[in-house]
């Protein structure tokens, strides 16, 4: 492969994917000939299906509203969108977030989030709390997801006149004299739930 100076870049495409990625070294020729090859390069990144996302968090941002951010984790091919899922706190199932409605589903056919937005809201009960996960895909598949992160400290209107009041992080599902640390055996998340790879 040639590129006429005074580039030095090129793009190779076609290239079908290797466990081992591909190496690169490049020599440059005058009108004397051709000169000496520089090293080798280090392996190029194989086409692989996208890391976990990095910094995921959510919270509350207003009554009834959560944030979910993230950022993505840089990847051969490119992402190409993210999926969000939330749940409540002593669930066990997840719901995807459709980025058309934003609105949690457990629908079949959603929308996912475009890879140019890493921050959604989205209405919730304000009496619960929430945790999310989020996973990225591209041409070759979907990646796996994040940890979970939460509970949420939701906003929730208290009972008495006076400002909000905020339900303690560390309170995790409801119980019969409020809120008690989560139980354990409640079902991990799978990174295929609710996607559609056809």
């Amino acid at each position: 492969l040639s590129a006429p100076a005074p580039a030095c870049s090129v793009v190779i495409t076609g290239l079908a994917a290797k466990e081992s990625g591909y190496e690169a070294r490049v020599s440059c020729t005058t009108a004397g000939g051709n000169g000496q090859f520089s090293g080798v390069s280090l392996a190029c990144p194989r086409a692989c299906v996208p890391e976990p996302p990095a910094a995921v968090a959510i919270e509350a941002v207003d009554l009834g509203v959560l944030r979910v951010q993230w950022h993505l984790v840089g990847g051969v091919p490119d992402v190409s969108d993210s999926v969000v899922s939330v749940r409540k706190i002593g669930e066990t199932f997840w719901r995807v977030l459709d980025f058309a409605t934003l609105k949690l589903t457990q629908e079949d056919s959603w929308t996912p989030v475009p890879p140019e937005h890493t921050c959604v809201t989205f209405a919730a009960d304000t009496a619960c709390l929430y945790e999310a996960a989020v996973c990225c895909r591209n041409s070759v598949g979907s990646g796996a997801y994040c940890d979970a992160v939460g509970p949420t400290e939701q906003v929730i209107v208290a009972k008495a006149p006076g400002r909000p009041r905020l339900v303690p992080p560390e309170c995790c599902e409801p119980c019969q004299d409020g809120w008690q640390t989560r139980r354990p055996g409640v079902q991990p998340l799978s990174p295929t739930r609710g996607i559609v790879t056809s």
